[in-house]
């Protein structure tokens, strides 16, 4: 089942459903590519996932607008959770320690099979959109909080202006999470 988005579809051209849709989506892809040339400076293997993540989500979301197809819309919505996982892992694995020498990441399996299984769970209810708007905001919940967790946990060491600067987070993240999340069930 595929959304229909905010754009009327087929207006401007006969071969392309949402074109203003379409070329802002190509944006991902923009940033990704621009993250994965300047911002991996270490070359981490997780932050090359990210990067390609990202793109994927910005063809996959382009390829959407452009064809309104299911198998376009999968292309979209599945990088967005994928995504979503490997953040949690990044921070996961930033706020843990480390030991020297480890060549098996458990940590990284257990994300990996998560990911998995949100793939498994969007695949068998794909025709309930609202399953994928559920597992969504979810995840991306879980990255804000455990961002701001990880920002300003027990761990941080404190600043002179912490309670003015934990004020300005908390209002950013619930402004772009809050707004962003009910933009986007407006649009569709």
């Amino acid at each position: 089942m595929v959304t229909d988005f905010c754009e009327p579809d087929y207006i401007s051209q006969y071969y392309v459903a949402e074109p203003f849709n379409a070329i802002t989506s190509l944006i991902f892809v923009f940033f990704g590519c621009l993250y994965g040339a300047y911002c991996n400076v270490t070359n981490e293997w997780r932050f090359s996932v990210i990067t390609a993540v990202s793109i994927s989500i910005g063809i996959g979301s382009t390829a959407l607008h452009l064809t309104l197809h299911w198998f376009f819309q999968s292309c979209d919505e599945v990088p967005m959770l994928w995504l979503n996982s490997i953040c949690c892992y990044c921070i996961y694995n930033n706020s843990t320690k480390r030991s020297e020498g480890r060549h098996f990441d458990i940590s990284a399996c257990v994300f990996l099979i998560a990911t998995l299984v949100g793939t498994v769970i969007y695949y068998c209810f794909q025709s309930l959109y609202i399953v994928f708007i559920i597992t969504y905001t979810i995840t991306t919940a879980v990255v804000v909080l455990w961002c701001y967790n990880y920002i300003f946990g027990k761990h941080c060491s404190c600043h002179p202006n912490e309670k003015t600067l934990k004020l300005l987070a908390k209002l950013v993240c619930l402004s772009f999470f809050g707004i962003g999340l009910v933009c986007w069930l407006v649009s569709t």
